[in-house]
């Protein structure tokens, strides 16, 4: 599981305090499985497929909008032993990433009658984690990590509702940073 927030966003609304009601193509929440072999004491290797979401900034009660991606990683990454490694140890590593189906969905439909799907190109990324893994059985682990994500989507035309032509919504930053909790099953 994962939470996190994006870089950069786009003001989409205005509440009625006069605040900028955003969405942010990067962060969110998401939820995903990895798997990994370590390779000796020092090295592990990891696969990660995750899908993540961003909503609006604030809640409206006549307007919504999401932002959502499926995310492919590769992470080769040194392993730290703590005390031998056995229970704890940490990960640092930094990998390509894919990213794909980038869909901005806007319902402004009880405020103009419109509703926007904007859809986006697989984008190629990199990101960097810092992960501590504590095993707490047997073929068990908890971990807890940081991952900073970079990426740059692309507006792609077909499947989308409408034109557009604002940089940034052609050209969106999805960096971001992201907190996230595992369980680990070990075999």
């Amino acid at each position: 599981l994962s939470g996190g927030a994006g870089f950069e966003s786009y003001p989409w609304f205005t509440d009625e305090d006069g605040k900028d009601v955003k969405l942010s193509t990067g962060g969110g929440f998401g939820i995903g499985a990895e798997f990994g072999h370590q390779f000796g004491k020092s090295l592990d290797l990891s696969f990660n497929c995750f899908f993540q979401s961003s909503v609006l900034s604030e809640r409206l009660k006549n307007a919504s909008g999401s932002f959502n991606r499926l995310g492919l990683t590769v992470t080769p990454a040194l392993v730290i032993p703590v005390k031998g490694g056995e229970q704890l140890r940490f990960r640092i590593g930094a990998g390509p990433g894919l990213y794909s189906i980038g869909t901005m969905k806007i319902d402004a439909s009880e405020i103009n009658g419109s509703t926007y799907t904007l859809k986006y190109k697989t984008a190629f990324g990199f990101q960097s984690s810092f992960l501590f893994e504590s095993n707490f059985m047997e073929r068990g682990s908890m971990s807890l990590a940081v991952r900073y994500s970079n990426i740059r989507y692309k507006y792609n035309p077909d499947g989308s509702s409408h034109l557009v032509a604002d940089p940034k919504l052609t050209g969106p930053n999805g960096s971001g940073i992201d907190f996230i909790i595992g369980y680990s099953y070990l075999f």
